[in-house]
């Protein structure tokens, strides 16, 4: 067993598959429990998905609002860290 999410089925042929969107809620899906904060670094670990790829994921959920910037703007050579949404309604969903 290991500490990594459950890759999701997918079929590539399968028309009505949003890639762009199970990877998205992949990145969602890689925090561990009692897991508050993410850096993109541990997300591209995590995920196997290209920084840049990363960047643009942790950027669009955080302006969707299911994921906070904690250290808006970082320090100097520091990556961002990432915090869940934890709203009612997404506890509900998990």
């Amino acid at each position: 067993m290991t500490d990594e999410p459950d890759e999701p089925d997918t079929d590539a042929a399968d028309p009505k598959f949003v890639t762009a969107l199970a990877r998205g809620l992949g990145l969602l899906s890689c925090f561990r429990k009692n897991e508050v904060e993410l850096s993109n670094h541990a997300f591209v670990e995590r995920t196997g998905l290209p920084k840049a790829t990363v960047t643009r994921m942790t950027y669009t959920l955080c302006k969707l609002g299911y994921l906070v910037q904690s250290e808006p703007g970082g320090s100097t050579g520091s990556a961002p860290v990432f915090c869940a949404w934890v709203s009612g309604r997404w506890r509900r969903l998990t």
